[in-house]
């Protein structure tokens, strides 16, 4: 339960309108940690009067963007104050001329692109459910999607970041110009930070000025060997796609149902290539495409248009995630692009050893392998055989020099493992970052690797 005292200074910084009623608390719990309060600032300068509060009476501060990634962790050791950040929700600077963009951190994947759109630009930052999904989030978790391929990642389209740090000090990296490079790179630093170093208030980005036409072409292949076949072609050749990705029957399944895209009969395993450009040359990448796959043994479609390619990104981006349908477990696994054939096949055995049902959605730029887990008949699975999936896929990983990430679970699932892994020498260096920006760790205490 909260204290008068915190409802009352939490209300001074950030007006008592902006601040939970204890009632509303336990909605807000992190992983079973009910805070004692939460605050909304609408401003860098109450973000900041927030975490002078914090620092002052030791209490833990959890940054929260739309909770889209807040299943990503380990449970905190304390969570004393929700700091919401959906209230800086505003475009300070659109340098259309420029192409950059400068805007707080509560303002939401969707809403940004759609405005940038305006002018014939976009972040193009790839995140699930955003709708809801913030850019302090998406910095923060460092989200990668498909398009990383041919626009990057958070990290290479961010040009400068403001932030408050454990104490309640504004502190700024880069700039509003591509250019800039002077001073420390805290870009990179709290990029992935998951809001261990600091809260993300603002920042900067490079834009990137919309393809005139998009389409995306989908093969259908009997054999996973096939299927990599044909992206080993894809990615030796000229073609240079938005995004490559490679998904399982169960996977293909649930987009072609939800976006009425036609389905891939007897195919277990599909590519789908992201393609941009002028007219000319999407008809022509198409035509690539189309070849590179009928050679490989596949059968393949264009998905264009607005009625279908729009929603079909969405759809494979908020796969088992929406409240429909959620997977009872996200994975993440992280290997080179060789690897990801005898990966996946192992995520499969896993799966049918357990009992279970598994969409797997592989970004090929990366060699990322998420698996979404169902129990049978896409029902909540038994927490015991989900933890005992991930002992063997880790290790399987690490072998090959990869790494392997429970993104969302139950929390008895969470409770059984280690979401992260092992980490290897760098965790000393991040050890020492967390000593030097937040040595009371009053930051999101335990979330990150290490128990950092």
């Amino acid at each position: 339960m909260p204290t008068p005292d915190l409802e009352e200074s939490l209300a001074a910084a950030v007006g008592a309108g902006n601040r939970a009623r204890a009632q509303e608390l336990p909605a807000l719990a992190v992983d079973g940690v009910t805070p004692q309060g939460a605050a909304f600032p609408a401003s860098a300068e109450e973000t900041a009067q927030v975490m002078k509060l914090a620092a002052a009476e030791s209490l833990a501060v959890v940054p929260k963007g739309g909770g889209t990634a807040l299943s990503l962790g380990n449970p905190p050791e304390r969570a004393d104050i929700i700091l919401g950040t959906r209230r800086m929700d505003h475009i300070v600077d659109h340098a259309a001329a420029d192409l950059t963009a400068t805007v707080g951190a509560g303002i939401t994947v969707q809403r940004l692109n759609e405005a940038l759109a305006e002018q014939g630009q976009g972040v193009l930052l790839d995140a699930p459910l955003a709708e809801r999904a913030t850019i302090g989030g998406v910095l923060a978790s460092d989200t990668v999607g498909p398009r990383r391929l041919g626009f990057g990642g958070p990290r290479d389209r961010l040009i400068g970041i403001r932030v408050a740090d454990a104490a309640g000090n504004l502190i700024k990296g880069g700039g509003r110009v591509v250019k800039n490079v002077a001073g420390y790179d805290l870009n990179k630093l709290f990029v992935g930070s998951h809001g261990t170093l600091g809260v993300i208030v603002e920042a900067t980005f490079k834009l990137a000025p919309l393809p005139n036409t998009r389409a995306a072409m989908v093969g259908g292949f009997s054999t996973l060997e096939d299927a990599m076949a044909a992206a080993a072609e894809l990615r030796a050749g000229w073609l240079r796609p938005l995004a490559l990705e490679l998904l399982n029957g169960t996977a293909y399944g649930l987009i072609s149902a939800r976006t009425s895209t036609p389905g891939m009969a007897d195919r277990p395993y599909i590519l789908v290539v992201d393609l941009g450009g002028g007219p000319a040359a999407v008809e022509r990448q198409k035509r690539d495409c189309h070849k590179a796959i009928v050679e490989t043994g596949g059968i393949s479609m264009a998905v264009e248009g607005h009625q279908y390619y729009p929603a079909f990104w969405k759809a494979l981006l908020d796969l088992g995630r929406r409240d429909d349908g959620p997977a009872s477990m996200i994975t993440r696994c992280s290997v080179q692009f060789g690897q990801v054939l005898p990966l996946v096949h192992g995520h499969e055995a896993m799966a049918e050893g357990g009992k279970l049902e598994i969409g797997i959605d592989v970004h090929l730029a990366s060699g990322t392998i998420r698996g979404f887990w169902w129990g049978e008949k896409k029902g909540m699975a038994d927490h015991d055989t989900l933890a005992d999936t991930v002992p063997t896929l880790r290790t399987a990983a690490g072998h090959v020099g990869g790494a392997f990430v429970v993104e969302s679970c139950p929390l008895p699932v969470k409770r059984k493992l280690d979401v992260w892994g092992p980490v290897g020498p760098e965790l000393a260096i991040m050890k020492r970052l967390k000593q030097q920006f937040d040595p009371e760790r009053i930051l999101s205490p335990g979330r990150f690797v290490g128990g950092i």
